[in-house]
């Protein structure tokens, strides 16, 4: 499983969108199954695409309040290899009278975004190195160095 992990600070009375990224540094290949997006009360969507060579194709949307489960994503088929990015998008829709931070606890956000894996082959191919990341508060797509991200809706 790798995991990506957004850092959210919502403002108050505010629609925030955070975004963040992992790049794949081993030389294998994986398949997406599945996709679990994990946000607390006002998360109210979850995207995970593959970008390779600034081609922006989507693995999956969730809405951030359905129920938390594993979702096959929707690109089937496609694969991971090292030099891709695994891109990740939250938003954040706040009525709340005060901002609320980024955290563990019910009444603070988190964007968690979990994906499920195959591999070809035996648990060699598996990834042996990093299998999570964590994007901070405030960074882009852009800032990241994925490339292509002004033309993803």
């Amino acid at each position: 499983m790798i995991s990506l992990h957004l850092s959210p600070m919502v403002p108050a009375h505010s629609t925030t969108v955070e975004e963040g990224g992992c790049q794949m540094q081993e030389a294998k290949m994986i398949h997406p199954l599945a996709l679990l997006g994990h946000t607390h009360s006002l998360g109210t969507m979850v995207q995970l695409w593959r970008v390779r060579g600034g081609q922006w194709n989507m693995l999956g949307e969730v809405d951030g309040q359905a129920p938390q489960s594993f979702y096959s994503v929707s690109g089937v088929g496609m694969s991971l290899e090292q030099g891709d990015w695994l891109a990740g998008r939250c938003r954040m829709v706040s009525d709340r009278d005060t901002d609320t931070k980024h955290g563990l606890a019910s009444y603070e956000e988190m964007c968690n975004i979990y994906m499920v894996y195959s591999v070809e082959g035996d648990q060699n191919n598996l990834l042996e190195g990093n299998t999570y990341c964590i994007t901070p508060h405030q960074v882009s797509w852009a800032s990241l160095g994925i490339s292509g991200a002004e033309n993803v809706p």
